[in-house]
């Protein structure tokens, strides 16, 4: 049954390939509307009550896990324009949206909010009133706004507030290797949740700009869902990048390994223009059916590629042998297809067959794959017994009509090791 396609890549080849490079065209346009999420929800079961639980958190209460934003200040940190910055920070935090604020101050826990607690009588909300710290940071220069003269020894005033209340200033402040205070952690109560992250992270980002400001310091905001966008955001730029790199690559090895089997190098860059339409395909139907490109789906494109290639090569060398054996190149299809077409539709049906059963999943991106690898496998047994042999019988009469012969005979006879002539051309 395989056989008789041929008769499409014999009478109608640029039919064939028109219709491919339209499915392509569309293609091209479903990778533009492909979106690219990523969530650790994914990877709950769906009928799981944790899940459940966890959407009514989200849609009714913003996120009601008890977000926490961890903003990093790395360097020498110890300074008056780092600490008078990270003053500044913590006023800005409180106009942030999606941070958490008690009353005109945000909900965020640094060497600054710790010294204000020390410093705050019991009767006006202080949970940490130290009298004898407060006197002692009057001493060492700490002004009523918390901030500081230039110059001013910070790492004394730390290392007091230290003295005193050696349990809240471990949560916030570290010295490096030399012994000197090199990391601040301001914990921000925030509740941007997945949807805010990226919005939450500039937001953070400009709240802090008087503390990556000093030469030398910088900080950086990080929670599991920046993290999350950070994968996307990586996923996203690397995608089209590296699949071109993969294709190349391939089109390279097949373009030298056809130049010293038959002479024909261009036979490379036919083997793989197939699979450059499979890979187009299948965003498109990823966008057709709304599966998302994330951490699992992104092995599509490998892939698409690493089954793709060798179907292409095994109808590509079955041809080259079969046109030595027949007169015409549609004889010489039909036996390719026949042969190798039939044991190509086997193997991919055995392979959807495998990986169908992930669709049987309760976890999403491994149905998400079970779906994406048929569309894979699907695709390059159609461009292998479909587009393939189209662009073959058309570059085949192509180098007939110029007189060329199609192959170098004599090496491809050596090749196949056929004691016959080979037919002339």
């Amino acid at each position: 049954m395989i056989g008789s396609t041929s008769a499409l890549a014999d009478k109608v080849p640029v039919v064939m390939l028109s219709i491919a490079l339209v499915l392509g065209g569309l293609g091209v346009w479903g990778l533009t509307q492909l979106s690219t999420e990523f969530s650790f929800t994914d990877f709950l079961p769906e009928d799981s009550p944790q899940l459940d639980t966890f959407d009514v958190l989200v849609d009714e209460f913003g996120g009601g896990l008890g977000e926490t934003t961890n903003v990093l200040v790395e360097g020498d940190v110890a300074t008056a324009e780092v600490h008078n910055g990270l003053v500044e920070a913590w006023a800005n935090l409180s106009t942030t949206d999606m941070v958490l604020t008690f009353g005109q101050f945000a909900a965020a826990e640094s060497p600054v909010s710790v010294i204000a607690q020390m410093l705050t009588p019991p009767e006006q909300g202080g949970l940490a009133f130290d009298p004898a710290f407060a006197q002692q940071a009057a001493s060492l220069g700490l002004n009523q706004d918390l901030t500081v003269a230039p110059g001013t020894d910070v790492e004394a005033l730390w290392d007091a507030a230290a003295a005193a209340n050696p349990d809240l200033m471990a949560r916030v402040v570290a010295r490096g290797d030399g012994g000197a205070y090199e990391f601040v952690n301001v914990a921000v109560s925030t509740q941007g949740g997945e949807a805010g992250a990226s919005e939450l992270a500039d937001g953070l980002e400009a709240a802090f700009a008087p503390v990556s400001g000093v030469d030398g310091v910088t900080a950086v905001a990080t929670n599991e869902n920046i993290i999350s966008k950070g994968v996307v955001d990586a996923l996203q730029d690397s995608q089209v990048g590296s699949i071109a790199i993969s294709l190349i690559a391939a089109m390279t090895l097949l373009v030298v390994n056809f130049f010293f089997e038959v002479r024909r190098p261009f036979l490379g860059v036919i083997t793989i223009g197939p699979v450059v339409l499979v890979v187009l395909w299948v965003f498109g139907l990823m966008a057709l059916t709304g599966i998302s490109f994330n951490p699992v789906t992104a092995m599509i494109a490998a892939i698409a590629i690493g089954i793709g290639v060798p179907y292409t090569i095994h109808i590509t060398h079955r041809y080259e042998e079969d046109r030595a054996r027949f007169e015409s190149e549609a004889e010489a299809m039909k036996s390719t297809l026949t042969h190798t077409g039939g044991a190509l539709a086997g193997s991919a049906f055995t392979t959807v067959a495998g990986f169908g059963i992930l669709v049987t999943s309760s976890l999403k991106p491994f149905q998400q794959l079970g779906l994406v690898t048929a569309y894979a496998i699907g695709g390059a047994l159609l461009a292998a017994i479909f587009v393939l042999p189209s662009l073959l019988v058309l570059w085949d009469r192509w180098h007939r009509r110029r007189g060329d012969e199609t192959f170098a005979h004599a090496a491809l006879a050596e090749m196949i090791e056929q004691d016959v002539p080979v037919a002339p051309r």
